[in-house]
């Protein structure tokens, strides 16, 4: 970590290192009201293409090489104002400040290479008022003002999305199938085998510059969505030099200073680095199927590793941060790049956590208590590159790294299986999510009315699951031994799953001058090979079996002395199918139009055809390979209408068709050996695409700069949607997939934001979310017809906040916000065999924000979450009637504290 720390160091003093260029700052207003002018553009007039746009404030900064300039400054509506022998020497820098008046006559637009600050909040407002497709976005500066230190953290708190955990997602009650991720308007894969979105929270805030959503589909993209696009665009090149380094703390009164336990391992985890160590005791001789191979020969243990765990207590959370950037002025351009890299770890502790399951009669079928000790750590890297010619072309370039692992060690205990047995059980879990992301972008004016854009790029997502590590213990007689029903109670499990994806698209856009018609057209493909594999490993211990042990001392039993005399020795237990492979190639061609009939009315059509070739590679029980093809053609239409009754009243109306397609794990009947007492999941090869009919309608008020009022509804037909189904197999519960004939989701939003010079601000957003769906006659579900799996009937979020500037020169910012989150009560796991269904209760959020910049140079911040010490609480439904579709009761399941937590956060900038 040092070496990593200098290098990087290093790097970034030569990135940073070339002298300042020259500057043009200043403030745009109205000359008569004297408001802020935000988008007004300032540009050079010996080259038209060096110029840049004032932010939300009305500020600018334009740098350019030394010498004499004739400055002009133009806004739609107002004259231009042009200053001359505007004369700067190197490192200068000067301030130009301009009052507009509304002009007679409109001028021509200018057309320049410039940046909008997306980062900004009012700056995305002002983009959504006046996209013609319905959008909205969260900035970098409304993450950090909200709190939200990732992704994830981000989009909860916009109106209609919800989430369990990280990385199950759910737009307007659809879920992870039904929406999409991109990263800066590419698609991004999922490490994660079983989801499609990638977990939200592998993205710090840090690189984040805007992330948008789309719930209404546009036929510029894949047409794969129905819930929601969601965009996370990186930062790029700074305005200005900068290096900043950065470190936090933070407490936890359930976890911090308090014992925790993880397993045993021969590296230390404390960075998350040590996944190849333990890859690596997996021996290659045993990465076959053989269920006759064992390793009693041998007399010793294959694996390096032990059943034994490590205890201490737990160090309070910690982030690391340094980043950095410059750009350049050249002959013939500007280059600029930025760095950022970041690590941060978390623990969690859930104490004593009672776990049910019931009988249709409500009588409890099993139970536990459990307690759980999670470690997690994240390290994300960003390195963008980017070069803006004077004659109006971009290349960008973004190199992508993020590695996030979970170190998880669970007990049970204090409870009985379904049989009636009092067990001890002990699991140990580490997981690693990897991706690699390499992209570049560019865009080119060819003439005043034609440019063309195009990606490509290269994706690989890896997901590693190296060495679980799974112990069971039987009491009888008040004495505890090895539990061996089946040979799976003691057992190890490694699986790994790689996914690569190439991708390009070619785009270009045609918007004569005066004409009142936009045409945009492009082509677009990718190739996606994937790769899984799994291994399982037994332990025989019917030697041992009989000796009385202690469940909290495991290598009392498992001693090198045990394994010398055979009493324990490994058998390979692989079969198939435990393995598949998977292709999916995907073509695509659009073409929509913009056509303004009048002033007030915009009408957006578009069409896009979709080849679509999935290819899942399965291994029946004697390995013989079978392909599992799904081939499809699509035209996928799109109309979208905007209605400006007034400059700041918008009506918008959307209706689309989408469709929904199986993932790989979805239709591969692969096996995955679960954890013991848990389902297992096994894919449909018979699954087939869904298809979905859209419609929204939406009203919205842009009442002054920085705020809004808007009110939508939605509605959506799923004709053969895919869900989740459980089904009994050999006294357990399996889970599978299947289609559906067919399911709605329908709700309303309203969103209000206000925000009055930088120093008040408030905003809230609330959703109603209707889902109903019907399931299979012959799905063994309780509920033939129910709301979708995670699914919230509504969804508030609310913030308020007041930002003052104080000290010498007013150079000292602060800010202080509330953060407040509430989700109704929401299908957790749906029931099956006559038992209910479990619900997740309602959750409120309280989280204070406390920003401070104490100078040019130091940061300070606070945050305080879970101020309200809420429980998480999950319930199960008792005795359900078909006729009045209720059960007569709920009985709790489990609930736990969350705790309370504070972090605190220091950087210094260096400009």
């Amino acid at each position: 970590m040092k070496r990593l720390l200098v290098l990087l160091t290093m790097g970034l003093g030569s990135i940073i290192g070339v002298s300042q260029p020259s500057m043009i700052q200043g403030t745009i207003l109205d000359a008569q009201t004297q408001e802020e002018l935000i988008g007004a553009t300032i540009f050079l007039m010996e080259n038209e293409t060096i110029g840049t746009m004032s932010n939300y404030d009305g500020t600018f900064a334009l740098d350019v090489q030394p010498g004499t300039y004739t400055v002009v400054c133009t806004y739609i509506t107002y004259e231009n104002q042009v200053r001359e022998n505007i004369t700067l020497k190197k490192g200068q820098t000067i301030t130009l400040n301009f009052n507009l008046s509304i002009a007679a006559v409109e001028m021509d637009k200018v057309v320049i290479t410039a940046r909008a600050n997306k980062e900004s909040e009012i700056i995305s407002l002002l983009e959504q008022k006046n996209a013609t497709v319905m959008q909205s976005s969260i900035g970098a500066q409304e993450l950090s003002r909200k709190g939200a230190s990732n992704v994830a953290s981000g989009i909860k708190k916009m109106s209609g999305i919800s989430m369990i955990g990280s990385n199950q997602l759910f737009v307007r009650g659809l879920g992870d199938r039904y929406n999409k991720a991109l990263l800066n308007n590419m698609p991004i894969p999922s490490p994660d085998p079983t989801k499609k979105v990638i977990q939200l929270d592998l993205f710090p805030s840090d690189v984040v510059k805007n992330i948008g959503v789309h719930k209404v589909y546009s036929a510029e993209y894949y047409a794969d969505y129905s819930g929601a696009l969601i965009n996370i665009e990186t930062k790029d090149y700074p305005d200005k030099k900068f290096l900043t380094i950065g470190g936090g703390i933070g407490y936890n009164n359930q976890t911090t200073g308090r014992n925790f336990i993880e397993a045993y391992s021969e590296t230390d985890n404390f960075l998350g680095f040590d996944v190849q160590q333990r890859n690596e005791i997996l021996p290659e001789e045993y990465k076959i199927v053989n269920r006759n191979q064992n390793s009693k020969e041998l007399s010793r243990d294959i694996f390096s590793t032990h059943f034994g765990d490590v205890q201490y207590n737990a160090l309070p959370d910690i982030s690391l941060n340094i980043s950095g950037g410059n750009y350049y002025i050249l002959k013939n351009g500007k280059f600029g790049v930025l760095f950022s890299s970041s690590f941060s770890n978390d623990y969690l502790f859930e104490d004593y956590v009672y776990n049910a399951q019931l009988k249709a009669d409500g009588t409890i079928k099993n139970k536990f208590h459990k307690d759980t000790y999670t470690y997690s750590t994240q390290f994300t890297n960003l390195l963008s590159a980017s070069y803006i010619s004077h004659k109006g072309g971009v290349i960008k370039a973004n190199i992508f790294y993020t590695s996030e692992t979970e170190n998880v060690a669970e007990l049970k205990y204090d409870g009985w299986d379904n049989e009636g047995d009092s067990l001890f059980i002990r699991n140990y879990n580490f997981s690693n999510n990897r991706l690699y992301y390499l992209q570049i972008l560019g865009d080119k004016a060819i003439t005043s009315s034609t440019s063309l854009s195009w990606d490509a790029g290269y994706s690989q997502a890896e997901s590693f699951i190296p060495d679980r590590r799974q112990t069971t213990y039987i009491k009888q007689n008040n004495n505890w031994y090895l539990f061996a029903l089946n040979q799976q109670e003691t057992a190890r499990f490694f699986t790994d799953q790689q996914e690569s994806t190439l991708s390009g698209s070619l785009k270009g856009n045609y918007h004569p001058q005066n004409e009142s018609y936009e045409i945009s057209t492009g082509i677009e493909s990718s190739y996606t090979m994937k790769d899984f594999n799994s291994y399982v490993y037994f332990y025989d211990i019917s030697a041992v079996q009989n000796i009385v042990t202690n469940p909290y001392t495991p290598l009392d039993i498992f001693s090198e002395e045990n394994f010398e005399a055979n009493n324990i020795y490994i058998k390979n237990g692989n079969s198939y199918p435990m393995l598949y492979t998977g292709q999916k190639l995907l073509g695509a061609a659009f073409a929509s139009i913009n056509y303004e009939p009048n002033e007030q009315t915009t009408i957006n059509f578009g069409l896009r055809y979709e080849y679509a070739d999935i290819t899942v590679t399965d291994y029946n029980q004697i390995g013989t390979a079978t392909e599992i093809p799904l081939t499809s053609h699509d035209i996928f239409p799109t109309l979208n209408i905007k209605y400006s009754r007034t400059e700041n009243k918008n009506i918008r109306l959307a209706t689309s068709k989408t469709i929904t397609r199986p993932g790989f794990y979805e239709k591969s009947p692969a096996s995955v050996i679960p954890a013991y007492g848990e389902p297992k999941t096994e894919g449909n090869k018979n699954l087939e695409n869904g298809y979905n009919y859209n419609l929204d309608l939406k009203y919205e008020i842009f009442p002054k700069t920085g705020e809004i009022m808007s009110l939508g509804i939605y509605g959506k037909i799923l004709e053969n949607p895919i869900e989740m189904i459980s089904k009994p197999t050999g006294g357990t519960i399996m889970y599978s997939f299947k289609n559906t004939e067919r399911g709605y989701a329908t709700g309303a939003e309203i969103e209000i934001k206000k925000i009055r010079h930088e120093q008040f601000f408030v905003g809230t957003n609330a959703a109603y979310i209707y889902t109903f769906i019907r399931v299979p006659d012959n799905a063994n579900e309780t509920e033939k017809t129910r709301a979708m799996q995670g699914a919230s009937p509504y969804l508030i979020n609310a913030d308020a906040g007041y930002q003052f500037t104080y000290g010498e020169n007013e150079k000292h910012t602060s800010s202080i916000a509330l953060v407040y989150n509430v989700y109704g009560q929401r299908l957790y796991a749906v029931g099956s065999g006559g038992m209910g269904s479990i619900f997740e209760k309602p959750f409120h959020s309280l989280n204070l924000v406390i920003k401070n910049k104490l100078s040019e140079v130091w940061n300070v911040n606070l945050s305080i979450k879970n101020i309200l010490y809420q429980e998480q609480t999950y319930v199960q439904g008792v005795n359900y009637n078909l006729d009045t579709k209720t059960y007569e009761r709920f009985e709790t399941l489990k609930n736990f504290e969350k705790g309370i937590s504070a972090n605190i956060d220091i950087s210094y900038t260096i400009n």
